[in-house]
């Protein structure tokens, strides 16, 4: 699998991490602003209910330019909720884990038309992207992104995604 043009970001809760990368929210936001076909959005909270979060804007500018949005989330109200913002758009769609005993939808990640990905430990929320110790690499990889792409696939065609009505 090939990696192109790497970096690797932190969120320091002390402030005091010294490291080029640091700016994990500005990065996201950026990669998500930069985008042109589609984006795909990975975790396990999503702050549905907050309009003051971070990539609110970013998604609103988004389809605006007429990007089209995947939302994978664990829980359906968030995703619902999300979708909504954008429903007349027709450009938003948005899963919802099926979850069955204690299993979780815990994959966090970012990825930007098929080429450019985030993955990391953050939730994309502002306690996960602000408040918390967290890392993550961002990367050129179609191969990377392929490959996230199939594992999701695999995830609806097991039932364990499930669509939200549109």
């Amino acid at each position: 699998m090939r990696f192109e043009r790497n970096s690797v970001f932190f969120t320091d809760p002390t402030g005091s991490f010294e490291h080029p990368g640091f700016d994990m929210e500005n990065t996201l936001r950026s990669m998500v602003l930069g985008a042109r076909r589609k984006i795909v959005l990975m975790t396990y909270s999503l702050p549905s209910w907050d309009r003051s979060w971070f990539l609110f804007d970013a998604l609103t500018e988004a389809v605006g330019k007429g990007v089209s949005i995947e939302i994978y989330a664990f829980l359906q109200s968030e995703v619902s909720q999300v979708v909504s913002w954008h429903r007349a758009s027709g450009l938003i769609r948005g899963w919802y884990w099926n979850q069955q005993n204690k299993d979780l939808f815990h994959l966090k990640g970012i990825v930007v038309d098929d080429m450019d990905a985030y993955i990391g430990s953050a939730n994309l929320s502002k306690n996960g992207i602000r408040d918390s110790a967290e890392w993550g690499i961002k990367t050129t990889s179609p191969d990377l992104c392929g490959e996230l792409k199939r594992y999701i696939v695999h995830l609806i065609s097991e039932n364990k995604l499930i669509e939200v009505m549109r």
